[in-house]
């Protein structure tokens, strides 16, 4: 990248960020974003959010105009740009890439990876549980096989979202048996307890998450 950009620093960009409620803002906001990540990496997320539903009053297309006047523009050297990547899913990121004729065309490199397997979930599950202040104390293995119940299309459809969920998840299941807990046996409260999501609760919390999205078949 030191060869692309000046910086190996990475701003991230959503459609928030880019995208405003009234007309002439949006070149604005995204403008700004841009100025912000010169010289070093823009990547936005979920572009594919950016491409507006047909026939809607939308903004987003406003945002990647003006993305793409700053690729090729005169306005700056190349070293003063920014590096950009655009992620998202690869269907919803073919229609992104048909917003404008000349969009395809300014992306130099188009790269595909593959889902999460099982087992790289379990992994981050563990990770966002820490950053979170928990731990998950529970074999790998054994997140694998409560992981591995849930359907192939829910994994690739959420990826790593997924783990945020199944976590968010066993924080409330947590929180809700310290009440229970605290009630019958305080004494039974320390600081392990408060943090440590176990096997239970992690399959108990993989469970609710099959529950929430997928619909019974009749």
């Amino acid at each position: 990248m030191c060869e692309v950009v000046e910086s190996s620093q990475l701003y991230i960009a959503t459609r928030p960020h880019l995208v405003a409620q009234h007309i002439g803002e949006t070149a604005i906001k995204t403008k700004n974003k841009i100025d912000e990540a010169r010289q070093a990496t823009l990547l936005v997320d979920e572009a594919y959010q950016l491409a507006p539903e047909e026939g809607s009053r939308d903004f987003g297309k406003e945002a990647v105009e003006t993305i793409m006047d700053t690729i090729e523009g005169d306005d700056t050297t190349t070293t003063d740009r920014p590096a950009y990547i655009f992620a998202g899913y690869p269907k919803e990121m073919q229609n992104f890439l048909e917003l404008n004729p000349g969009l395809l065309r300014r992306m130099t490199h188009i790269l595909h990876f593959p889902d999460y397997s099982t087992a790289e979930l379990a992994q981050i599950c563990k990770i966002v549980a820490k950053k979170n202040g928990f731990v998950v104390n529970v074999r790998s293995s054994t997140m694998v096989k409560h992981l591995d119940r849930l359907p192939k299309s829910l994994c690739s459809q959420m990826n790593a979202g997924l783990s945020q969920n199944i976590i968010g998840r066993a924080k409330t299941i947590l929180k809700e048996k310290l009440v229970f807990v605290m009630l019958r046996q305080p004494e039974k409260i320390t600081p392990e307890f408060v943090t440590t999501i176990d096997e239970t609760i992690f399959e108990q919390a993989v469970s609710d998450i099959r529950s929430k999205y997928i619909t019974p078949s009749c």
